[in-house]
């Protein structure tokens, strides 16, 4: 029986994996035989349709792209903008089995069944996958093997949840957490978490940062997680560096208690509020909800 049970699932995966196949082969495989093709041994961003991929890496001190249409030959060119994509990973450790699997689960759902997905291994250790359909309208996210899910609120529970995701991307240090709130966003407002990395060193020997965003749902043009390349500007509000050991839910919400009763107002009269390291002191910076009166628009409270 448990033979049986062991045949029955190798041929559920083989039945998920070939809806995904078509006569470019799965993607997964085709990430690997352009990988090949290109003496590409390591990426720092996949990309892939059901008829295009391109491939982002470094070599030496200079960032390139290539690209394949179909079979075609592999196209390489190098990246003008000088800001790519870190760390880099070897093809073999993408996760590239479960990749296709999630894209087979999603393509039935999408335009003449176009799927679309990335991949990026991250400065934290964890590979980002995102899955979807060939016009990079998202359906999922996913962190090694846990799936991203939604944000209605920014409760003890989420916030731990999502400070979790955070060092699984980032790794264990962040400059800034930057917490967006319906209550004070005028546009597309919703739950949205801005994190930015410590500073980092990319390919071309030159200092740069990545801010990733967490949102509370994907949308179609916006993935629920998008890791970011590497960029010149921090644009981080703290000082220095903190260890997000210091950082948890429940000290965020202390502090956010203890600054609402200090300006008057009450727990869900909050906004926007920002987890930095001023002075010396990690505090979190919070500001008033739209509409609201208060002692004072901005308050900060240390954690």
């Amino acid at each position: 029986m448990r033979h049986l049970r062991t045949v029955a699932a190798a041929a559920l995966a083989l039945v998920v994996m070939a809806g995904c196949t078509g006569a470019l082969g799965a993607p997964g495989e085709r990430v690997s035989a352009a990988a090949e093709q290109g003496g590409i041994s390591e990426v720092g961003r996949v990309s892939i349709t059901s008829n295009q991929l391109w491939l982002d890496y470094s070599q030496g001190n200079q960032y390139f792209t290539a690209t394949r249409v179909k079979n075609d030959d592999v196209q390489t060119q190098p990246d003008s903008m000088g800001e790519g994509w870190i760390p880099q990973r070897p093809v073999g450790e993408l996760q590239l089995d479960a990749f296709t699997s999630r894209l087979a689960a999603v393509e039935d759902s999408c335009n003449e069944g176009r799927y679309g997905g990335r991949i990026m291994p991250t400065i934290g250790g964890a590979v980002v996958q995102q899955i979807g359909c060939g016009d990079w309208s998202f359906k999922s996210v996913w962190i090694d093997d846990q799936e991203v899910t939604g944000i209605t609120e920014w409760d003890e529970a989420t916030i731990d949840r999502v400070l979790a995701e955070v060092r699984a991307v980032h790794g264990q240090t962040s400059s800034d957490l930057v917490f967006l709130t319906p209550r004070t966003a005028s546009v597309n407002p919703a739950y949205t978490l801005r994190f930015t990395s410590p500073q980092q060193t990319s390919a071309t020997g030159e200092p740069c940062w990545i801010t990733s965003s967490r949102h509370a749902e994907s949308t179609p043009d916006r993935p629920i997680l998008n890791y970011s390349s590497c960029t010149s500007s921090s644009g981080a509000f703290s000082d220095e560096d903190f260890d997000l050991e210091q950082v948890s839910g429940a000290k965020i919400l202390a502090a956010l208690a203890s600054g609402a009763e200090k300006l008057g107002i009450t727990l869900n009269d909050i906004g926007d509020f920002t987890v930095l390291l001023t002075d010396g002191e990690l505090k979190v910076q919070m500001t008033v909800a739209s509409g609201v009166s208060a002692k004072a628009p901005i308050w900060s409270e240390v954690l």
